[in-house]
């Protein structure tokens, strides 16, 4: 017989027994299930005492393991997991190899693999199964041990189906994009490099597979005309992103090497403002660099005038008070007349207006019968679309939530652009995809949107309508697109005139500047306005407003108007009991209790107490008149602009007082939670609800404001008179939302 080894269980320290010739394999303890490996032997026999009680040494050799010989594999016993229970008469130094071929069982023996032969005279236990490995078993799992895989297995398959039903048309483009890509790149036609066009130097690249171009032109914050809406105040820049989305679903190319889509607006990071002279050489550059295959897009977003017999555009700083200042829109049309492009199409989202904003100045009026005739009277092969008829409004909205399906949506800005969204969404993976010879699909397009325009103005109740016309059609021959022709020019957006130095704007303008009357003016763009240096050279003034304060007795006239602003930024800053917000609280959440009631009025005081300071400077800068013209020119313009702010502050506050007292009494109107609606806003309004002395002093308001302008011409305080010269200073409330509209 082979010689038996002796040794010790690292785990439970039981005495082990092995066949010499086993000591090369990896053996399990009987007694803790500690799989253990040899890692060298000694040769010193088993003494006597070490052995079991009631065994029989073996006449084979015996030799001991040393306790550093043994290396332990897996933990059992005291050394990890609990062993075995030892049934009583069983001996402690059974060991079993971890796996042993069944080839080493004597013959006879229907033992599996890791059969140990007992020692002489040792009771020979019952037949078993096999030795395994030792299991990993930890016991039967709980119930939410079970269940934890399948639910994370079903939210995983329930996520991944709708990312596929919202963004399979998505998909659809960009596979689209790739093909007609990889078709352009098979024969690339590179541009001699030094060729110039424009100031843009030519890009060696193959055109895009789809001949398309669009310029989106839009003016939110007019200086003198009523501001339009793109996005929620506060919300930053809305219009980028709907021309790329526009852009992505029309097929327009929006790749590095070939980007043909054009933004020129007030709200962009860059501050590209579309004044008159910026505005007629974008559109101009547009025209000029497209080429005859290509099918081209141009949006207009802003205010349109019918006067003195013709139709105008207004720039950003178009004055109502001034033709001059507008773009004849037979200009616009001559310069597309002589565009080469096969296809035109050119949408006019004016009159643009806003229920819960109001008429804050001119530009609102619903659309003349005149100027939709003009519109219509485009160059023949142009296709116009007019986003509404005569005597309708293009809407617009500060915020709307609609109801899409399984989802609810929030948005804002043009009517006409949240159905084209709508309408994008709703066609999702059921169009088939266009191919690049193919024209822009105007009609069928505009009748989609309108119905989705009529299902929006329906969800918010609106009492208005607005009905999208095309006019005019394209050619009955397009031509043919040509993926060999170099990408058309980029559009060069000129500079502004120049101007006199910001930091000398900055320093008139920091002096008599006011916080807005209400929160949604559109934004002041005064420091950005070209004025003319030489102009604003003759109003410049060595004294300054430390020392005018410091000697109030020989500047009376000055130490008055200087009290005059700060009074006015005082009460405009808030209650400091409430926080102080910047702005007279022109919100009320619902809905409106008692307890709420009693909050509002008791914060009125504050604006009540206003009344009486603007009123007691009002008749102190009366009575100043006589020294105005003693004054340096600067120091004119400013008495002048604080009268006139002075009393229109009064009127307002007056005004504001009138429709707080409509919260006392219940008298709003109805809210609809479906749309939103879960608070209400100040809305500007043409009728005032104040007594005829306050309209008395609103007349004396504009009749200065008319003066600065007059005698002030092209300086601040004239452009900020224009601004506040118009102002519509009645007001009502209006249901809104105060929930942030979607990307």
């Amino acid at each position: 017989m082979s010689a038996i080894m002796r040794g010790r269980c690292p785990s439970c320290q039981a005495v082990l027994r092995i066949p010499s010739h086993w000591l090369t394999q990896t053996l399990r303890c009987r007694n803790c299930g500690a799989v253990v490996r040899p890692r060298g032997v000694s040769t010193s026999p088993i003494s006597g005492h070490e052995v079991n009680h009631g065994q029989k040494m073996s006449s084979s050799t015996s030799t001991a393991i040393p306790a550093s010989a043994w290396l332990a594999t897996s933990p059992g016993g005291t050394n990890g997991l609990p062993g075995p229970v030892v049934a009583p008469g069983t001996s402690t130094g059974y060991v079993l190899p971890a796996a042993v071929p069944p080839a080493t069982a004597p013959a006879g023996m229907a033992h599996g693999g890791g059969y140990v032969p007992p020692a002489m005279g040792q009771t020979l236990p019952p037949p078993g199964p096999a030795i395994q490995p030792p299991s990993r078993y930890r016991g039967p799992r709980s119930v939410g041990q079970r269940i934890t895989p399948v639910l994370v297995f079903l939210l995983a398959v329930a996520l991944l189906g709708c990312g596929l039903y919202y963004f399979r048309n998505y998909l659809q483009q960009a596979t689209s994009y790739a093909g007609n890509r990889s078709k352009d790149a098979e024969s690339p036609k590179v541009l001699d490099k030094g060729k110039e066009s424009g100031d843009t130097l030519a890009r060696g690249v193959a055109a895009a597979s789809f001949p398309r171009r669009l310029l989106f032109l839009s003016i939110d914050n007019y200086m003198f005309l009523n501001p339009l809406t793109s996005a929620p105040p506060g919300q930053g820049d809305r219009v980028r992103s709907l021309a790329n989305r526009w852009a992505f679903e029309w097929r327009i190319p929006m790749d590095k090497e070939n980007h043909q889509v054009f933004v020129l607006s007030d709200t962009l990071p860059e501050r590209l403002l579309p004044v008159k002279s910026v505005l007629i050489g974008t559109y101009e550059s547009f025209f000029q660099s497209c080429r005859a295959q290509d099918r081209v897009v141009i949006y207009f977003s802003g205010h349109a005038q019918f006067r003195d017999g013709a139709a105008y555009l207004a720039p950003m700083e178009a004055d109502p008070d001034d033709p001059a200042s507008f773009i004849p829109l037979a200009d616009f049309y001559d310069k597309l007349r002589q565009c080469r492009a096969t296809q035109k199409v050119v949408i006019w989202d004016v009159c643009r207006y806003n229920p819960e904003r109001g008429i804050i100045r001119p530009g609102s009026e619903p659309m003349s019968q005149e100027l939709f005739t003009a519109l219509q009277a485009s160059p023949p092969g142009v296709e116009v679309i007019i986003t509404c008829q005569p005597g309708e409004n293009a809407l617009e909205f500060s915020s709307v939530t609609l109801s899409g399906g399984p989802r609810t949506t929030t948005y804002a800005g043009s009517a006409f652009l949240i159905a084209a969204r709508i309408a994008a969404e709703r066609k999702k993976g059921v169009v088939t995809p266009p191919q690049p010879d193919d024209p822009l699909p105007v009609s069928e397009w505009v009748a989609e949107v309108q119905q989705r325009l009529q299902e929006v103005l329906e969800a918010v109740h609106m009492d208005r309508k607005q009905t999208l016309q095309v006019h005019g059609a394209r050619p009955a021959q397009l031509v043919a697109s040509n993926s060999q022709e170099s990408p058309a020019a980029a559009v060069v957006i000129p500079s502004p005139p120049k101007t006199a130095s910001p930091a000398e704007v900055a320093s008139i303008t920091s002096e008599f500047q006011l916080p807005p009357l209400k929160d949604d003016l559109g934004q002041d763009n005064i420091a950005n306005f070209p004025f003319d240096p030489q102009l604003l050279a003759a109003y410049r003034d060595t004294t300054t407003i430390q020392e005018v304060m410091a000697n109030k007795e020989r500047y009376r006239l000055r130490a008055a108007v200087l009290q005059a602003f700060d009074e006015i930024r005082d009460i405009w800053k808030g209650n400091p009991a409430g926080g102080g917000t910047g702005q007279l609280p022109d919100v009320i959440k619902a809905p409106i209790t008692d307890e709420l009631k009693k909050e509002i009025f008791a914060g009125l005081d504050f604006y009540a107490l206003g009344i009486a300071r603007l009123e007691l400077i009002d008749t102190t800068l009366d009575s100043l008149e006589s020294l105005r013209d003693g004054e340096t020119k600067r120091w004119q313009a400013h008495y002048d602009y604080a009268r006139a702010a002075v009393k229109t502050r009064l009127a307002f506050l007056n005004e504001y007082n009138k429709v707080m007292g409509l919260v006392r009494t219940n008298t709003l109107p109805n809210l609809d939670p479906k749309l939103g609606q879960n608070q209400y806003k100040l809305a500007s309004s043409n009728r005032m609800r104040s007594g005829k002395e306050v309209e008395r002093m609103v007349q004396q308001a504009r009749e200065i404001y008319a003066r600065i302008i007059t005698e002030h011409r092209g300086t601040p305080w004239a452009i900020q008179a224009k601004r506040e010269k118009n102002l519509s200073l009645g007001l009502m409330w209006q249901p809104s939302s105060d929930k942030k509209a979607d990307e």
